[in-house]
């Protein structure tokens, strides 16, 4: 277990080695109060000397006032994006001259995750709900790309959640109050899942 009680312990609240790379994690956030704390941690206990991409949240995704092909060029330009930004030219072609108010919301976050998959770093951490674009007309090309991809990325998400992480994640790691347990599959997280709504439905 690893457990997170003051900003001194933060950055050890994490045991890296337990992660096998290009693994994807996610993080299920079942304290009463939103951690907004862990993955910026985790993503700390990775750092060192890297250059990490920012925690993809609903706010930081992208730049509204911008146009789709805006966008690509802007986040090329400051996050040194890979060799994929053709390829996302040509499934959004139709919205390149777009900007937010001119799309459906899910397929703006389908763009915008993809976009930040093609960051230049091994790891990723997503704290966006990934519920919208696995909504849109691009579901199809987003999990193409998490499937494919060859990073180790980190995702946070919250108990009702869990079935839509359970088709991209290779495993979970539960976070309750404020301590990260060890990694575990799908069925053993899910019935952590049942045991916490049971435990609140009966304050």
């Amino acid at each position: 277990m690893h457990q997170l009680k003051d900003k001194e312990n933060q950055d050890n609240l994490f045991n890296k080695d337990l992660i096998v790379k290009r693994e994807k994690v996610t993080i299920l956030d079942l304290n009463e109060k939103e951690d907004i704390k862990t993955l910026e941690s985790i993503r700390k206990s990775f750092a060192n000397d890297r250059d990490l991409p920012r925690i993809l949240s609903h706010e930081n995704l992208l730049i509204s006032e911008l146009t789709v092909l805006q966008n690509l060029k802007f986040y090329s330009d400051v996050s040194h994006l890979e060799r994929g930004i053709e390829s996302l030219k040509k499934i959004f072609f139709k919205y390149l001259n777009h900007k937010r108010s001119d799309m459906e919301e899910s397929d703006w976050q389908a763009f915008g995750l993809m976009l930040f998959l093609n960051s230049q770093s091994e790891f990723l951490f997503i704290s966006s709900s990934l519920g919208p674009a696995l909504n849109s007309n691009f579901k199809e090309e987003l999990l193409l790309q998490i499937d494919s991809t060859h990073k180790t990325i980190f995702f946070n998400a919250f108990p009702p959640a869990i079935d839509v992480y359970r088709v991209i994640s290779e495993c979970f790691i539960i976070n309750e109050n404020n301590t990260l347990g060890e990694k575990i599959r799908y069925d053993e997280a899910r019935l952590k899942v049942i045991e916490f709504n049971q435990r609140r439905d009966e304050r």
